[in-house]
């Protein structure tokens, strides 16, 4: 009897399992695939995850995506029945989510219903974790004869991209150099276009194709930008293509693109320029009056004879990162220091000390005195749960109730008005209560119990019950609008026999403490507010440990040595200065 009763309770079981979608059904029919740009996480680049999640079920569905990183990225995503959906999530540096970088293994990516429940999980491998390689992007199209890149010159990788690889501008800084070579019907939408000029102008390299097929490029560019205004085109002889030092050029005529120069010839053909670069921001727009993907560069030998040459007349190099330890050692004496005033190691002391002689000598020669010593059984416990509760109420006053925001904001000017912005920020939770962050900037979950979400169209930051007096620790990075920027005058003294250097600040930014560094020279110029001149000699080395414990209250001298200049590389003249307030 008890065995017909548990086969027919087994029965029922496998009936119901029959008729409702199970998850191992679920996550047959809908699952969910990554994938990583350059096939791994980089520590000191963004990194780009794509999501894809094919429907192989025969209804609509209708979930979300999480992407399990240093915080929770949450996306919400529809997917039609016998269709593939796709979402792209961009992630900040690894080494800036988790100093010990390298023991994180793999990148969680979860498939949710629209009641919160895991139908399919996938674990991404995060690759070797090594440093990122210099990329040049071939925009529109896959790589292609382009990887022959890569045969000459083996420190630079080639990958194809597409213009959402401009959604994010952090994420583009992994392409030095952008090809634009018959990119066909592809168009870029306003965000697009101005992330790639932004991104021109902070030291990318665009590398624009002629011949022909030269609208199909120019039409994606302002005509400002370019080192030639084209007019037309016209066909040369193989023989007045020599200064290319193509080594397979065959007799014949050749097709280019020709017009007025407006930048700086580096290879001519008579008054014809083969090759042209003009200088925007601090990058380069490289111009040739060849199509890249038609004769004579078809030839294997020539194509990879002339891409040495292009990146040896203009080379490219790595956009540099920030050194997170430095950073992370700054946020965190602003930010600590401020919370442990209330409780400082010497308070704690006094706190357990009194409690040792409360609950010690005091409690007993007391409790003697009245021979009441059984009474030592809840008078301990009391004292106990009296002096925590004391505790915890002059921390909470010490600490306040208000929230407070805590940032170390680096910024980059690279134009006249524009500026890179990075922000290591994190907020004091005196409550512990929901709370939502939003901002214009892109913005990535440095801690666990943060969530980024979209909201209307806008990124947030979710916050459910945070940990009581816990910083929360948050990523930020975006353009600037400045006024204008820092100009530098220099001017050598006879009579002092010494340069001096003159500095204007038109940064809109107050600085309390201000430096230029020319070749290996230093000069001083102490606190300089928006919109004032000084003039300074040369110094010695500045008194960078000085400036960097003016973050610290307790005057504790600043761990480390650091040199400045590894956040303007390839730069002999800069500007550095340090501000209280931030954008």
């Amino acid at each position: 009897m008890k065995l017909k009763k548990g086969l027919a309770l087994a029965l029922a079981a496998a009936a119901l399992l029959a008729l409702l979608p199970g998850s191992a059904r679920a996550e047959k029919d809908i699952y969910v695939v990554g994938l990583l740009f350059g096939d791994q996480l980089f520590p000191d680049a963004w990194n780009r995850v794509e999501v894809r999640v094919p429907n192989n079920s025969d209804k609509d569905f209708q979930g979300s995506v999480v992407v399990e990183l240093g915080g929770e990225y949450v996306r919400d995503v529809f997917v039609e029945a016998g269709k593939t959906g796709s979402l792209v999530f961009y992630l900040p540096p690894l080494a800036y989510i988790q100093r010990d970088y390298s023991n994180v293994t793999a990148l969680k990516i979860y498939l949710r219903d629209q009641r919160g429940r895991t139908i399919s999980k996938v674990n991404l491998t995060t690759g070797s974790r090594k440093t990122s390689s210099i990329f040049v992007g071939v925009m529109g199209k896959q790589a292609g004869e382009f990887k022959r890149i890569g045969n000459v010159l083996d420190y630079l990788s080639v990958a194809g991209m597409n213009p959402e690889s401009l959604d994010n501008l952090q994420f583009a800084q992994n392409f030095r150099a952008i090809v634009l070579s018959n990119p066909g019907s592809v168009s870029l939408n306003p965000h697009q276009a101005a992330n790639l000029r932004r991104w021109l102008e902070a030291g990318g390299m665009l590398v624009v194709g002629g011949g022909s097929s030269w609208q199909q490029s120019a039409a994606l560019l302002s005509p400002d930008i370019l080192p030639v205004r084209i007019q037309g085109v016209e066909t040369i002889a193989a023989g007045d293509l020599v200064p290319l030092g193509l080594p397979s050029l065959e007799e014949g005529e050749y097709t280019i693109a020709a017009g007025e120069v407006q930048g700086q010839v580096l290879l001519a053909a008579g008054d014809k320029p083969l090759l042209a670069a003009k200088k925007v921001g601090e990058g380069t727009v490289l111009w040739s009056a060849l199509d890249l993907e038609a004769a004579p560069l078809l030839n294997p030998a020539n194509s990879e004879a002339f891409w040495q040459k292009v990146f040896l007349l203009r080379p490219v190099v790595k956009a540099h990162s920030v050194d997170y330890n430095f950073v992370s050692q700054l946020f965190n004496s602003i930010s600590q220091d401020s919370l442990a005033s209330a409780l400082s190691p010497g308070k704690l002391f006094l706190l357990l000390l009194g409690y040792i002689i409360l609950v010690g000598p005091v409690n007993w020669l007391a409790l003697r005195k009245i021979d009441r010593r059984e009474w030592a059984w809840f008078v301990i416990p009391a004292v106990a749960l009296l002096l925590t509760a004391g505790a915890f109420a002059y921390g909470r006053l010490g600490r306040g109730s208000d929230q407070i925001l805590y940032q170390v904001n680096l910024i980059e000017q690279y134009s006249n008005n524009k500026a890179n912005i990075q922000s290591f920020s994190g907020v004091f939770i005196p409550r512990s209560r929901d709370m939502t962050l939003s901002s214009e900037a892109y913005l990535a979950p440095l801690s666990g119990e943060i969530v980024s979400r979209l909201d209307g169209g806008q990124q947030v930051l979710a916050l459910k019950k945070p940990p009581l007096w816990s910083v929360q620790k948050f990523y930020g990075a975006g353009v600037l609008d400045l006024p204008g920027s820092v100009q530098i005058e220099a001017s050598f003294n006879p009579s002092l026999k010494s340069a001096e250097a003159k500095v204007t600040n038109n940064s809109g930014q107050d600085f309390f403490a201000g430096f230029i560094k020319m070749g290996k020279e230093w000069f001083e110029f102490g606190a300089l507010a928006a919109g004032e001149s000084k003039t300074s000699k040369a110094i010695m080395q500045p008194d960078f440990q000085s400036i960097l414990s003016r973050y610290n209250p307790s005057s504790r001298p600043f761990p480390g040595w650091y040199d400045f200049s590894y956040y303007f590389p390839n730069t002999s003249v800069y500007f550095l200065g340090f501000g209280d307030s931030g954008p």
